[in-house]
């Protein structure tokens, strides 16, 4: 048998989020021979395997593609940018050189 696949971060997301394989064959309605190898890696999986594990775990698809300590570190950096961009711009005044340096100084008033 060949050697299982290992490019996606299925298990880790299941031992992350406390989920179990017989959920998966419970709630999705997936034979459990489908289940173990899916999560065994010894299936490929397809799109919408992605799609409805994803949803399933409460995670963005692309997310089943990093490790969840990895997407974690990806949200914080995400919402720290939502954060700063969310902040009023009236507090900062763009000092006139900006087009000619091609850069953003920006300082608090």
């Amino acid at each position: 048998m060949a050697e299982p696949i290992k490019d996606w971060f299925l298990k880790e997301w299941m031992t992350h989020q406390g989920r179990i394989q017989a959920e998966i064959a419970r709630e999705l309605g997936w034979e459990r021979g489908r289940v173990s190898k899916v999560v065994n890696g010894r299936q490929p999986y397809q799109r919408s395997d992605v799609l409805a594990l994803s949803k399933w775990l409460g995670i963005e698809p692309f997310e089943l593609l990093m490790s969840p300590k990895e997407a974690m570190a990806l949200r914080r950096i995400r919402e720290s940018a939502a954060m700063i961009v969310a902040e009023d711009p009236a507090n900062f005044e763009i000092e006139p050189n900006v087009a000619a340096h091609g850069k953003i100084a920006g300082r608090a008033r």
